[in-house]
């Protein structure tokens, strides 16, 4: 899945993010939601203010947290230029995880989101794949 737009305009990107998400219950079994990621980004992500590839994990009972399970950037925060694009990881798939046994039999969504932050300037797009519970 392509979560954000691979050809904005280096000027041109409009706030705001990209989601899938999935509503299910965990199974009774269940200790990993794991799923693999590509980041391509012009920008830096040193903390949440910035672009960056946010997963979000909650109950259906409640309310969507306010920070997310599980975040990431680019931390190279010098070149930042137009065209000028950083990979998250340098080469192959990143790995990512959330612990599932708190929530086993229970009503939960995630949402896997591509967040463009702060200013119009410097696109950012993620490949998410093999999403999966173990």
């Amino acid at each position: 899945m392509l979560l954000g737009k691979t050809d904005y305009t280096c000027n041109g990107v409009p706030l705001g993010f990209a989601a899938v998400e999935q509503t299910f219950v965990v199974p009774p079994d269940a200790n990993l939601l794991t799923f693999d990621y590509i980041i391509l980004s012009e920008d830096a992500s040193p903390d949440q203010r910035y672009d960056r590839f946010e997963v979000y994990f909650w109950k259906v009972s409640e309310s969507m947290p306010a920070s997310p399970a599980y975040a990431d950037g680019n931390q190279i925060n010098q070149g930042l230029a137009c065209g000028n694009w950083h990979r998250v990881p340098e080469s192959g798939w990143k790995s990512g995880s959330i612990d599932l046994t708190a929530y086993r039999e229970m009503m939960v969504t995630v949402s896997f989101r591509n967040y463009s932050r702060y200013d119009n300037w410097y696109n950012t797009y993620t490949y998410l794949d093999n999403v999966r519970i173990q």
